[in-house]
């Protein structure tokens, strides 16, 4: 299975859901949030999260944690019979994630104020994240940000 394909299906279920069940959305195809604080306060905070993902991928690089991902990655069934539980390493990268994601969405949509449902499920995100991805490098902590840059 193609993970991009995966996410490209998931956003194109949530955006069939948000335009075409109002009893379970309110019918608005929108979200106003307050108006910001001012650009400095996002910047620093976008910053922070930057720091922090790249820290981690670096942390990531040297630990037990992310021998077992390596390992999963480049067979998982080899790895279970090699003693790494692979459930709970799949479970504790997949909360992590979602963390990093949830929070950095949450940030970015008070820094826009306004959040479209049509342009947050658009094909055309996903393709920039994974362009941006393989323009900096796979596999690399500094890799995503040289590629967004």
């Amino acid at each position: 299975m193609i993970p991009g394909a995966t996410v490209h299906g998931f956003t194109s279920a949530m955006s069939r859901i948000v335009f075409k069940c109002p009893p379970l959305t309110g019918g608005s195809a929108g979200v106003s949030l307050p108006l910001t604080a001012g650009y400095d306060v996002i910047y620093y905070v976008m910053l922070a999260l930057m720091a922090g993902v790249t820290g981690a991928a670096l942390w990531l690089q040297r630990s037990k944690f992310g021998y077992g991902l390596r390992a999963v990655g480049e067979n998982d069934r080899l790895a279970e019979a090699s003693g790494v539980n692979i459930h709970r390493l799949r479970r504790r990268l997949y909360v992590g994630s979602a963390f990093v994601i949830a929070v950095t969405g949450g940030a970015a949509g008070y820094w826009l104020s306004y959040i479209n449902a049509m342009e947050s499920f658009s094909a055309a995100i996903t393709f920039q994240m994974v362009v941006m991805t393989l323009l900096g490098g796979l596999g690399t902590p500094f890799g995503p940000a040289l590629g967004a840059a």
